[in-house]
């Protein structure tokens, strides 16, 4: 229920996330820090879509690529 994929740089990318979004709704922790923005809004929307369980998320270092209004979305998603 747990994924960190930080310091990963462009390893991971928005398609990996959205697709352990669809595949993992029971993910309660998720750390994409340090990954020099190659995760972005599209792949946090997908976690506050299909992932209601989520109490953590690790955004520092996503070069500005995450923004708030995509935290909200978790916020809303993810009570």
């Amino acid at each position: 229920r747990s994924l960190v994929v930080h310091t990963t740089c462009r390893a991971v990318t928005d398609a990996s996330i959205v697709a352990v979004a669809e595949q993992c709704p029971l993910l309660e922790d998720l750390d994409v820090s340090e990954t020099a923005g190659a995760v972005t809004d599209v792949a946090i929307h997908a976690v506050a879509r299909c992932c209601s369980k989520l109490e953590h998320l690790n955004v520092i270092g996503t070069s500005g690529m995450i923004t708030d209004e995509a935290l909200h979305a978790v916020q809303r998603s993810c009570p």
